[in-house]
């Protein structure tokens, strides 16, 4: 589901299920849901948050939504 953004470019926390870590203020996430369609292929949406100390807070400031070219 997602990673910890650092020095690599996979870091800790790993986002999945089972794992507990706490998330702390001033971790940076990068939450990214696969998307697989045998057939077709995959893709993924990536969005970047920071936990702040209320909740999180999203970085990426993209459009949301399908465009059709």
């Amino acid at each position: 589901m997602g990673h910890g953004i650092g020095l690599n470019v996979y870091d800790p926390p790993i986002l999945r299920a089972g794992n507990d870590t706490e998330l702390l203020p001033g971790m940076v996430l990068n939450v990214e849901p696969p998307y697989y369609e045998v057939g077709f292929g995959g893709l993924q949406v990536e969005d970047l948050i920071v936990i702040t100390e209320t909740g999180a807070e999203m970085v990426t400031r993209t459009e949301r939504g399908l465009r059709r070219v």
